[in-house]
């Protein structure tokens, strides 16, 4: 009898990229501790008394924003370019990615890092956590 295991991947594969020159060069994030990509469709109301008293909708606003936190780490370039973006106030590009690996999803972007912290607590590592906001379309594809 042959055991079977999950197909699912593991949260640990995640990476995420950032790009502060418009793409041509992409730098990994360090020591990313979890992060999440968020999609939203925000529908728009299209109830009418054709609707017979149920509620309707139809396909609205899209936005998205990648959330997460990492352990500090000085020296790493991702994690300097983070801070020199948000301190500029400029647009990045950035890759969301499940895992790496061919066939494997990633999703990617532009928008802006409207939140950073960097925290130092007593009795753990100092944590850096971002907020990132997708301005336009996020792009779905898959890793060659």
């Amino acid at each position: 009898m042959a055991c079977q295991g999950s197909n699912g991947i593991p949260g640990y594969d995640g990476t995420f990229f950032l790009s502060k020159d418009g793409g041509s060069n992409f730098n990994r994030f360090a020591e990313i501790k979890d992060m999440e990509l968020s999609i939203t469709n925000d529908l728009f109301d299209a109830n009418n008394h054709d609707t017979k008293g149920w509620s309707t909708s139809v396909d609205g606003i899209k936005s998205w924003e990648i959330t997460g936190s990492a352990n500090f780490v000085n020296a790493d370039v991702g994690q300097n370019d983070v801070r020199d973006v948000i301190l500029s106030g400029a647009t990045a590009e950035v890759e969301f990615k499940v895992a790496e690996g061919v066939g494997i999803v990633q999703y990617k972007g532009c928008g802006f890092f409207r939140n950073i912290a960097i925290s130092s607590p007593s009795d753990n590592l100092t944590e850096f956590g971002f907020e990132f906001t997708g301005t336009g379309e996020l792009f779905k594809s898959v890793q060659s």
